[in-house]
């Protein structure tokens, strides 16, 4: 859920153009697209250490699932949700294959907590962002609160700043 807050609270300043709003966007995104294949080669890899059984199995699942309506403000914290659910996969071919006897406990704990590092990687993208309620005519101006903003968050790369390469999960900018 922070990183739901987060993403909304970074989406809505990038409506207002502020171009750190969205640099993070792209951070966020690009971190999140690293994560995603990281634990689907992971998930491979369990797969592989785990698959070679003579017995046929199901990973374990729960009986009565939570289930949880989301409602969030951004594509990304619906990204983030589908690397949850893919992590949640992943936790439960590995605790399944512990249980089975196919991964002894220093492998699954290794496993478990690769899978861990990749989400909380994906999740910590947003930290860091302030809002300084700038533009970038603000940033291209170099006003003080541009410079403040400069100095808490580092210097904007010219392309960004441009508008060359964004996001392609992006607000769209209010017509004036």
């Amino acid at each position: 859920m922070g990183f739901a807050d987060a993403t909304r609270d970074i989406w809505r300043t990038a409506q207002e153009d502020d171009p750190y709003a969205d640099w993070f966007l792209l951070r966020i995104e690009q971190r999140l697209q690293r994560s995603g294949g990281a634990l689907q080669t992971l998930k491979s890899q369990v797969l592989d250490l785990v698959g070679d059984s003579r017995l046929e199995w199901t990973a374990a699942h729960s009986s009565e699932p939570a289930r949880v309506q989301l409602r969030f403000a951004t594509p990304y914290a619906y990204r983030g949700a589908h690397l949850l659910a893919d992590f949640d996969r992943v936790v439960r071919l590995v605790l399944t294959g512990r249980y089975l006897g196919m991964l002894d406990v220093e492998e699954a704990d290794a496993l478990l907590a690769r899978g861990g590092r990749v989400v909380r990687s994906a999740f910590d993208s947003a930290n860091g962002y302030r809002r300084f309620n700038i533009d970038r005519d603000a940033v291209m101006a170099g006003t003080p609160a541009a410079r403040r903003a400069q100095g808490a968050m580092g210097e904007l790369p010219a392309h960004l700043l441009a508008g060359e390469r964004l996001a392609g999960l992006r607000p769209r900018r209010p017509r004036p």
